[in-house]
């Protein structure tokens, strides 16, 4: 079970890889060929809204949280969607999988 603790902690650490792959750069600052940042841009946002559903309620429905950006990744990737776009979602639903694993 994901816990506003376990989110809280992953934030830190990939904020400070999202810092380091971009070099402290604005995220709106980057072309979207910069797939690492976009990857760790996806992991921010995917353990910000967790964040915001477990403070809100520690029961949030995580794994509602986890399905929808699935389908999101998949629905992206069958329209022919952007690098940027599939790295960002790809990046969010790899997070996912490893608070699952926590």
């Amino acid at each position: 079970m994901t816990t506003l603790a376990d989110v809280e902690r992953r934030l830190g650490e990939v904020g400070e890889a999202l810092n380091r792959a971009t070099g402290g750069q604005a995220l709106c600052r980057l072309d979207g060929s910069a797939t690492t940042a976009k990857e760790l841009e996806g992991r921010m946002a995917v353990l910000l809204e967790l964040r915001r559903a477990l403070r809100a309620d520690p029961a949030a429905d995580v794994d509602g949280i986890a399905d929808r950006w699935r389908r999101d990744l998949d629905a992206r990737q069958e329209a022919g969607a952007s690098r940027a776009w599939v790295a960002y979602l790809t990046g969010g639903v790899t997070e996912l999988d490893v608070l699952a694993r926590i």
